[in-house]
């Protein structure tokens, strides 16, 4: 219904030009006939609904970059135009914390804050920037960290 309308307006707008370019005044003095006649057109091709529906949905964040105090998270959202073509946009965001990480076996890993006790009752936190470990007595041994 609303292309119907839009389709009128114009060819009204078309048939006003028409005649006043047949009469030679409107045309002759400016070219504002044709312009007013290709803003009609713009107008109808414009508000036309998208041919495919929704666009799709949003990806997962996932995370594309690692250091030692930072990662990069990375997703795209997905928006319809008014012409139909679903546009793409992506997103990056870059989360910061010291000691988000580190580095084991040639890749950085995400940091555990968890100290673990040991079959001989020592702990050890090993899953960081920094380990330490502690004796299981406290006052026969020593705290040692790397």
């Amino acid at each position: 219904m609303k292309r119907k309308r839009q389709f009128n307006e114009v060819l009204k707008l078309s048939k006003w030009v028409a005649k006043h370019k047949s009469s030679g005044g409107f045309m002759k003095k400016s070219g504002m006939g044709w312009v007013l006649l290709a803003a009609g057109i713009l107008v109808c091709r414009s508000q036309t609904p998208p041919a495919s529906g929704n666009p799709p949905p949003p990806t997962i964040p996932q995370v594309t970059e690692r250091g030692a105090n930072h990662q990069v998270w990375q997703w795209q959202t997905f928006e319809a135009g008014p012409n139909g073509i679903v546009s793409t946009h992506y997103h990056k965001l870059t989360e910061l914390a010291t000691g988000m990480h580190y580095w084991q076996n040639g890749q950085w890993v995400p940091s555990v804050p968890q100290i673990n006790v040991m079959a001989d009752g020592s702990a050890a936190a090993v899953q960081g920037q920094h380990q330490a470990y502690f004796p299981a007595d406290i006052f026969q041994g020593y705290l040692q960290q790397t």
